[in-house]
This record gives C-alpha cells, sequence and structure tokens, in this order.
C-alpha cells in the first residue's frame, strides 16, 4: 500500500472514530449547535466558512483552489472532508472557540497542517489531530497565508526554537468575525479563565534560587526582538557610539521581511532596529541587529576560554507564553516580567560532524519559545553560546541528521532529543576574526571551576515520560 493510499484509509478511520465518539457523547452538549462549518461554492472557488446561530457568516476561512494538494482530491471533495472533520472536532472537544488552533509540522516527510487547543501541543505522530496532508514540502508561513484568509495579528508565527511549530488562530478570527455580525462576546460552552493576569509593571521578577548579580547582569545584556511575526531574543554585543549591536539567531531575524525590528532592552525602553549584514556565517544560525540610543547599557562579555562538560549554565531570554493548568497565556505585552532565566548543566560538546547550523552545545536548561537568541551564560555571567533549539522536537531523529549526512545512533539521539541545543560563541569569535568586522568586543578568559559530571537521571526521566505522554510538553520547555 502506497503512502498516499495509507494516509486516505487513516483518514477516513479518523472520520469514523470522531464519528462514533459523536454518537457516544450523546449528553454532551455540541458545539456545532452554536457554530457550524460549512463548504460553499464562492467567487473564488470553495471555500470552507463558519456560520453563527443566527445565519450569518464568515469571510471565506479555507480556499481550495491551492495547488499543493494531491491531485486525487478534487476541489470540493478537499473542502467537503476538511469541513466535515472542523464539525467533528469542535462537537467532541468542550473548548473554547477563540482557543481552536490551526497549526504545521512533518509527518513522515509530508508538510500536514493539525488542529490544536493550546499552543503547547504540535501534531501528533499517530496523526490522530491531523486535519489534512499537504504533499509537496512547502515553506509552512506561505502555505498559511496562501491558504487562510486571516489578518497577520491573527497568524501567531512566533519566531520560534529552531524546528519548533506555527500555530494559526483559527478560533479567534471566527469568534472575533462573528462577534461583529452577532454582537456577542463569545461562542464558548466552557469559559477558560486565566489563573495568571498580565502583569503591568516594568520590573522583571527574579529567581530567588539563582544569585541575583547573575540575573541582574543578564537582564542588562539581554532583549527583547519583536518582530512581524512575532517575538524573539537577542545580545547587546558592542556599542559603537551610540550604535548598540545585537546578536541573534537568524531564524529570528527572519521574522520581518522588511529587516525592521522593535528591541525591548532591560531598563523596559523600545527602540527600532534594523537588521545588519553578517558576513562570514553562511549556514550558522546567527543574525546582527542595529539600534541607535544614547542611553548607556551594558555590554556582554564573551568567554574566549574553552568551556567543559559539567559546568553549571544559565538560560536566558524572553518566552513567548507562560503555562498553567488553563492553557498558555502571550507574553507579548508584559514588558520585562516575560524575562526568564533557567539553570542546568553543559552536557554534550560536539565537533565535525555535529548538528547543522552551528549547533554544537547540549545543554539541561528548558529552553522556551521566544528564548532564541538569548544568551547562555557561565556561572561568571559570561555568553558561552546562544539558545536556539529546545528539547524533544516532534520530528525526532529526522532533525537530528548530522552535518556529514549520517545520524547518531539510536542510543546518542535518545541523550541529544533530551537537550536544548545551542550555537557555542566561539563559532561568532572565529567568524569575526576571520572578517576583522566587529572589532572592540568585550572577551575574558576564565579558568573552569571543578564541578562534578551531571547525573544523567533527568534526561533519562524525561525521554521516558515523552515517549509514555505521546507529546511535548510546551509548559516545561519539553520541546
Amino acid at each position: 500500500m502506497s503512502f498516499t493510499q495509507l494516509l486516505v484509509t487513516s483518514l477516513k478511520l479518523l472520520v469514523t472514530s470522531l464519528t462514533l465518539a459523536s454518537l457516544m457523547t450523546s449528553t454532551k452538549q455540541s458545539v456545532s449547535s452554536i457554530i457550524n462549518f460549512e463548504c460553499i461554492n464562492s467567487d473564488k472557488g470553495y471555500a470552507t466558512i463558519a456560520v453563527s446561530p443566527s445565519g450569518k457568516q464568515t469571510n471565506n476561512l479555507i480556499h481550495w483552489n491551492f495547488s499543493v494538494f494531491a491531485d486525487s482530491f478534487s476541489s470540493q471533495q478537499q473542502c467537503q472532508e476538511v469541513t466535515k472533520r472542523l464539525n467533528l472536532i469542535v462537537a467532541n472537544h468542550g473548548k473554547k472557540m477563540s482557543d481552536l488552533l490551526l497549526t504545521t509540522d512533518f509527518i513522515n516527510g509530508k508538510e500536514v497542517i493539525c488542529w490544536v487547543y493550546d499552543f503547547k501541543y504540535t501534531c501528533k505522530g499517530d496523526g490522530s489531530n491531523l486535519l489534512f496532508v499537504i504533499p509537496s514540502a512547502q515553506d509552512p508561513k506561505i502555505v498559511l497565508r496562501q491558504l487562510f484568509d486571516i489578518p497577520d495579528d491573527l497568524l501567531s508565527v512566533d519566531v520560534p526554537l529552531r524546528y519548533a511549530p506555527i500555530y494559526l488562530k483559527l478560533g479567534a478570527t471566527i469568534e472575533s468575525q462573528l462577534a461583529e455580525l452577532d454582537n456577542v462576546n463569545s461562542t464558548s460552552l466552557i469559559e477558560v479563565t486565566s489563573e495568571v493576569k498580565n502583569p503591568t509593571d516594568k520590573l522583571a521578577i527574579y529567581d530567588s534560587t539563582i544569585d541575583e548579580s547573575i540575573q541582574k547582569n543578564a537582564l542588562q545584556i539581554t532583549v527583547r526582538i519583536f518582530t512581524k511575526l512575532g517575538a524573539g531574543s537577542g545580545i547587546i554585543i558592542k556599542r559603537q557610539g551610540q550604535t548598540y549591536t545585537v546578536l541573534t539567531n537568524a531564524h529570528v531575524a527572519d521574522g520581518s521581511s522588511d529587516q525592521q525590528y522593535t528591541i525591548l532592552t532591560g531598563d523596559g525602553q523600545s527602540h527600532p532596529a534594523r537588521r545588519k549584514t553578517l558576513s562570514n556565517f553562511k549556514g550558522i544560525d546567527l543574525a546582527l541587529v542595529e539600534f541607535i540610543s544614547d542611553i548607556d547599557y551594558e555590554v556582554a562579555v564573551l568567554r574566549n576560554s574553552e568551556i567543559t562538560i559539567g559546568e553549571q549554565v544559565y538560560a536566558v531570554g524572553f518566552p513567548n507564553y507562560i503555562y498553567n493548568s488553563k492553557g498558555s497565556i502571550e507574553t507579548f505585552d508584559w514588558g520585562l516580567k516575560a524575562f526568564h532565566i533557567t539553570t542546568g548543566t553543559l552536557e554534550m560538546l560536539m565537533s565535525e560532524p555535529s548538528l547543522p547550523e552551528g549547533y554544537k552545545m547540549g545543554y539541561t536548561n528548558e529552553v522556551e519559545v521566544g528564548m532564541s537568541g538569548g544568551p547562555v551564560l557561565d556561572s561568571k555571567g559570561q555568553v558561552i553560546g546562544l539558545n536556539g533549539r529546545g528539547k524533544y522536537p516532534i520530528q525526532g531523529i529526522e532533525i537530528f541528521a548530522l552535518t556529514d549526512g549520517t545520524y547518531p545512533s539510536p542510543e546518542l539521539f535518545h541523550k541529544m532529543n533530551a537537550l536544548s541545543w545551542a550555537i557555542p560563541i566561539s563559532l561568532f569569535q572565529e567568524g569575526t576574526k576571520i572578517s576583522g568586522s566587529l572589532t572592540d568586543i568585550k572577551t575574558q578568559s576564565v579558568q573552569p571551576s571543578s564541578i562534578p559530571t551531571i547525573d544523567s537521571f533527568t534526561a533519562v526521566f524525561n525521554w521516558v515520560r515523552y515517549k509514555l505522554l505521546g507529546f511535548r510538553d510546551f509548559g516545561t520547555g519539553k520541546r
């Protein structure tokens, strides 16, 4: 049986199982009695829409004349089948409509779009939350924009950790449009109230378990980078006159196609910024951003001595979400309250072959979405790397292909999978020496302190939990 035939069979089984579940839960009030999805033949071709109880219709939500779908399905068949699945999804999950999200990922090498009700989830390997498949691999951002008639502010392509998924706020779009049409505030059956309110003050909260001097230094040298599509983190590495240079990940800077950004500094001030050309780093996930200010900001010290396995390290940045028992809460308007620092231990240092894009440093710290580009600090507060890849990526071993085209052994993969990954600052230092650019960057040599080798129990425990639960726990940084 071909992959396409297997996939079609799996999807039919999924629809059948959802239908049976609908019949078995007759005591549950159906969301579809409030919101119903319909397939219509519009002036732009077949499209999926949402209809309110009073019969008011949203704009076209999904356009089915897009060329990336399998030829074996007509636009009408695609529209009817996925519309049916959407109705089954909302009928069997008594959740708030605004929480309905679509997300993209790869399963068996195929780009797929799945449904979830929380940012901490993504496509499941067994296909149980699969909505449809895009046979030819596409850029997820392009696919979502071409498929969905959704405003950019509801396309949550938050600057992710490398290989993290992106999300489209389908439910929020529906709720917003129908609220305007029907003058209602919510289409919810179950109201979910947040346990945490957005802070309004600009003071960062420090972790009482971490040396306050480390945290204060980390806050001064770490910035939040707001892009057109989300937010990431960065490090102030140089000042020349009133021009500050920030080092971050390329996948953070790529969040603004016009290369314009807003920088939030450690004093709570915002500054317009632009991308700076970075040479000699082809294939490395690094980028530079510049902003101008007459305020005296701290510049990071980059460590230029060797780092060793077992050293205590701190991962720093601004997560885009926090998680509690009720779900996820965005932090984009939290100011410095979103500042976050985690402790851990350096567990792996890879030579060649290594992971692509410069990721050679594995550490046990939890790294959340939005912390990409933020610093990894040693026990003296000096920069030894940049965050960029989190734990437990859903693609599994496929994205652990090494630079020579080989894959790690199963034993090594399990160890690597349980670690966050950073780009060593030494790669950046070596590149700037070659180009002769960015002189006067602060560096310092240190003698590594004697620290015992890490107990691997935590990494093994997290891996076992991941395998048993079958999903990544974003709320605790399991990526």
